[in-house]
């Protein structure tokens, strides 16, 4: 008797930017692979594999950015224009018919409704080794603070940042400060969004003042991609594609209705993607989940 497969459903995916887009037949998504390798971890990547011959580029064609390191097994593609890490094509010793694709690029998939399987990367890559931070530490005196560094994966771009304690689980998570900021007074608020731009980009952020930055780009690595309302810039790492910081460009039109206190300490916010900062204790921190998309006018939408 033929073997039984399970049946194949459609489901359509785009960059952030929606210059490339495509659609992949799978059956229906219920789980995705989680690796903790350095590259993975950082951009947040939530992958499925499929044959190549179900996977068809609908716009877009050639337009990817490549990014290859290490050992070689994958190249990594992603949007030049918004960031948005899309693919990765094994090659190599691991060349073949499959193709992985990020997740977080498929339209009407909730993520955070279906498993998420574990795979242990850095068993298999060589021992990924951090670019070291080689410039000034941010000066702002916090106390209990620690200072943390980190960088993309290509080490272009480094940083360091002076942190206030980190939510740690058994505590009550700190109360934010004013509307439209979730920037909390005496420990750092963290949390995972799942706006169309954050859910893309796999970020967690935190939201440190900007005397609190120091961030270091020799090679004028870092792009910004402004969408939507655009009074903030996206930032990323031009060479691998890992999402840095969100730097804020103006008010939001809800602004005009806030204190001017909080107008000004908006604008002085520097979220910063936890993910890329090296010796963060991800078994205790605690990540709030926000559900912006359900409050964000006008809805995302691709053409």
């Amino acid at each position: 008797m033929p073997e039984q497969t399970s049946e194949l459903k459609t489901y359509s995916g785009n960059c952030h930017c929606g210059a490339f887009k495509f659609n992949i037949q799978i059956p229906e998504l219920k789980s995705f692979i989680e690796c903790n390798c350095n590259t993975c971890f950082k951009n947040g990547y939530k992958w499925i594999f499929t044959d190549i011959s179900h996977f068809n580029i609908v716009r877009g064609d050639g337009i990817l950015k490549k990014y290859d390191f290490g050992a070689g097994s994958m190249l990594h593609e992603f949007c030049p224009t918004c960031g948005t890490n899309v693919l990765g094509l094994p090659h190599g010793k691991n060349q073949g018919a499959d193709v992985g694709i990020n997740a977080r690029t498929l339209m009407d998939v909730d993520l955070w409704a279906l498993e998420g399987k574990p795979y242990d990367g850095t068993a298999t890559e060589p021992a990924y080794k951090p670019q070291e931070f080689a410039g000034p530490l941010p000066p702002t005196v916090i106390e209990n603070s620690t200072t943390f560094t980190g960088s993309c994966h290509c080490g272009n771009v480094t940083l360091a940042v002076k942190a206030k304690p980190l939510p740690s689980k058994g505590q009550t998570l700190p109360k934010i400060r004013g509307p439209g900021s979730p920037f909390a007074e005496h420990t750092e608020y963290v949390q995972e969004c799942n706006c169309s731009i954050c859910m893309r980009n796999g970020t967690i952020l935190f939201y440190p003042l900007r005397p609190q930055v120091s961030i270091l780009d020799p090679g004028n690595s870092l792009k910004a991609y402004t969408m939507g309302r655009k009074f903030q810039q996206h930032k990323f790492c031009s060479v691998c594609g890992v999402s840095i910081h969100i730097d804020k460009q103006g008010l939001p039109e809800e602004a005009a209705k806030w204190p001017d206190t909080m107008q000004s300490l908006w604008l002085e916010i520097l979220p910063v993607n936890l993910r890329i900062l090296d010796g963060v204790n991800w078994d205790q921190i605690v990540v709030k989940r926000s559900c912006k998309a359900e409050e964000i006018e006008p809805k995302y939408a691709v053409g």
